[in-house]
């Protein structure tokens, strides 16, 4: 059984702490939010479903919150810490790393975003979830685990929350987080009135946060290394050195030893999406 914040008969007009789900841009943030918001519904069906939003800016948190609903906050370069100055505090907190130089690719390859403005915005994120990893009730999702493939990820998520999933519940869940399931609900958006069209051209469903650009996904750990220049990985990895060292993400291209320390502006080189990518890629 969840605790107060979250059971049925709670006290009318308050508004419930938020749960955040802060992650790495590229680092599976999009299922794990879908997921907590389905744990949270199935473990109190007697009320209102969870609302769930994405924050772009800290002082955009309060407004964001939903009075006798619980709110599921999904952010990347916003985290509970900087939330806080709003007297904004966290039920739970959910981070999700990747390896940074899987994540700029990531953002390369499916955002068409250029190295440097990939980077720059796969720092930002890394640096909120490096926050949010210091709050105590901090739970830390490592896309390299595979977790949104696991099964006892549905129980984790609920037991942060403050109860358990019924097992049938569970594999409800886990069978409508499934990568087939989500590609079937993104093909769909085309013909949906309901899907925010991006001036850019990107597809949102706003409820989940599913982007037209998550479809065709392979999630293959350490892909960078098909796809980087070795001055684009040097670069990430001097650029990440002690956030690396933080999180057990060895690095392959620079040496303390023999390193300059990084500039402000990315280095000059080529694409990495002018080269045909690998099979399965």
């Amino acid at each position: 059984m969840a605790d107060d914040g979250l059971r049925p008969g709670a006290p009318i007009g308050v508004l419930p702490p938020p749960v955040w789900c802060v992650g790495m841009e590229g680092s599976a943030s999009t299922w794990l939010f879908n997921a907590v918001l389905q744990v949270a519904g199935a473990m109190v069906p007697g009320l209102p479903p969870a609302v769930g939003c994405y924050a772009a800016r800290a002082e955009d948190i309060a407004g964001l919150l939903a009075p006798d609903r619980l709110t599921v906050i999904k952010s990347h370069a916003v985290g509970p810490a900087a939330a806080a100055v709003s007297g904004v505090r966290s039920r739970a907190v959910f981070v999700s790393l990747r390896d940074p130089r899987d994540c700029v690719v990531s953002l390369m390859l499916y955002q068409a975003r250029a190295f440097a403005s990939a980077l720059e915005a796969v720092e930002r994120s890394a640096q909120a979830c490096a926050d949010a990893v210091a709050d105590r009730m901090a739970v830390v999702l490592r896309y390299e685990t595979g977790f949104p493939d696991q099964p006892e990820t549905l129980d984790a998520i609920a037991a942060a929350l403050g109860g358990t999933l019924a097992p049938a519940a569970r594999e409800a869940i886990f069978a409508r987080t499934r990568r087939e399931s989500i590609e079937a609900e993104i093909a769909r958006f085309p013909v949906r009135a309901d899907v925010y069209r991006h001036p850019n051209g990107d597809l949102v469903d706003l409820v989940t946060q599913w982007h037209r650009h998550h479809a065709g996904r392979s999630g293959q750990i350490g892909r960078w290394r098909h796809f980087l220049d070795i001055a684009q990985a040097s670069w990430i990895e001097a650029r990440f050195e002690d956030w690396m060292d933080r999180f057990d993400y060895v690095t392959e291209w620079t040496r303390r030893t023999t390193r300059e320390a990084p500039g402000q502006t990315a280095p000059e080189v080529s694409d990495a999406r002018s080269r045909t990518a690998p099979v399965g890629g």
